[in-house]
């Protein structure tokens, strides 16, 4: 016998998911992380602008015809030449794209909680929430340790000479 329950608690979470997962997809394709200036033409009498940009997956550009276009530049995937698809962009992409899979994951076993309520005896609602809760404990864990290693590095002699010299913007690899 199969019985459907679905409680307003479950109903909430299971909305915040699908949410979640929409917003990191749209954070993956957009094309707007970097906009660039803006660029004013004046052609036969006609001023017209655009503003180029750029994301992780995609970017915008005007093209020689007078439109704006918006595609991936990313043609091979993580396989494209690093003068056109850099590495930390390459990173980013793989890691985002895990979290999307992580998370479309959680909300698959969310709407499959509405007809099996467990797996191995344990609830699949329960399970999912787990998943995004280790996530979040490694996001906590990540960010923690890269501050750890970002106040090392301002902290660095070479900082401190860049200060001694009177610099006032100081930007060290």
């Amino acid at each position: 016998m199969c019985y459907v329950i679905i409680t307003g608690r479950s109903l909430a979470w299971l909305l915040l998911s699908v949410v979640s997962f929409m917003l990191i997809l749209t954070g993956i394709m957009t094309p707007k992380w970097l906009l660039g200036q803006p660029v004013v033409l004046n052609e036969n009498n006609v001023t017209s602008f655009y503003v180029p940009s750029v994301g992780i997956y995609n970017r915008c550009l005007r093209m020689r015809n007078e439109i704006n276009n918006c595609a991936s530049f990313s043609f091979y995937g993580l396989a494209t030449q690093d003068s056109v698809y850099p590495k930390p962009w390459k990173a980013a992409m793989f890691f985002l794209s895990l979290c999307a899979a992580v998370q479309f994951s959680t909300v698959l076993g969310g709407v499959l909680a509405c007809c099996v309520q467990s797996v191995f005896k344990k609830s699949v609602i329960s399970l999912a929430g787990a998943t995004q809760a280790l996530g979040g404990v490694a996001l906590v864990f990540l960010a923690s340790a890269l501050s750890k290693t970002a106040d090392k590095a301002s902290n660095s002699d070479k900082v401190q000479f860049q200060m001694d010299e009177g610099k006032q913007l100081i930007c060290l690899v």
